[in-house]
């Protein structure tokens, strides 16, 4: 059964525990960047439209970065760092 991000983030606040304890994405790849941002974004329980949201992007250039097809210029990338610091966390 597939649960989407947003029903994700209700469940782990309901249950008082992170998205990424339910989700189990620790064996999720990250060697490139753009797994790196899908991890993240999965951690967080967003789905593209709200990162590319957050992130102040549009859906395409999300997807572009996550299949590594493009690489977020020098602002994006600030912008996104504070989101891939929690896979330094694992």
């Amino acid at each position: 059964m597939k649960v989407s991000p947003p029903s994700l983030r209700r469940l782990s606040k309901v249950l008082c525990v992170s998205v990424a304890f339910l989700g189990c994405f620790e064996k999720l790849p990250e060697s490139t960047l753009g797994e790196r941002i899908i991890k993240a974004r999965f951690y967080y329980g967003y789905t593209k439209r709200e990162f590319s949201a957050l992130l102040g992007i549009s859906e395409r250039t999300l997807y572009e970065w996550e299949h590594d097809r493009k690489i977020p210029p020098p602002t994006p990338l600030n912008d996104l760092s504070k989101y891939l610091a929690v896979l330094m966390k694992e």
